[in-house]
């Protein structure tokens, strides 16, 4: 199905846009505190892009992170797990 329409001499575009996630990571890294104790910090980054339900178009989304505890709630993110294999846990 085609998103482009034309009435006349006019002609636009009009994509229906879903939001999904096309990578998704789980990293650790080592932060300090105020009194230089170091202490590990868990973080999820994921590249989301965005996919027209009608005709397929492709744009370029965003990056975005959480704590773990978010991102196994994020819907988006599940999807490409699940679809992927994986369980939330094990995502890197």
């Amino acid at each position: 199905m085609s998103c482009t329409k034309h009435f006349l001499a006019f002609h636009w575009t009009r994509h229906n846009w879903q939001r999904q996630v096309s990578h998704t990571e789980h990293r650790t890294f080592t932060e300090t505190d105020q009194w230089g104790r170091r202490f590990p910090q868990d973080f999820v980054n994921c590249h989301a892009q965005y996919v027209c339900r009608d005709c397929g178009a492709l744009r370029d989304g965003e990056e975005c992170g959480c704590e773990p505890e978010e991102a196994g709630k994020c819907k988006v993110r599940l999807d490409l797990l699940a679809e992927a294999g994986k369980p939330p846990h094990l995502s890197n």
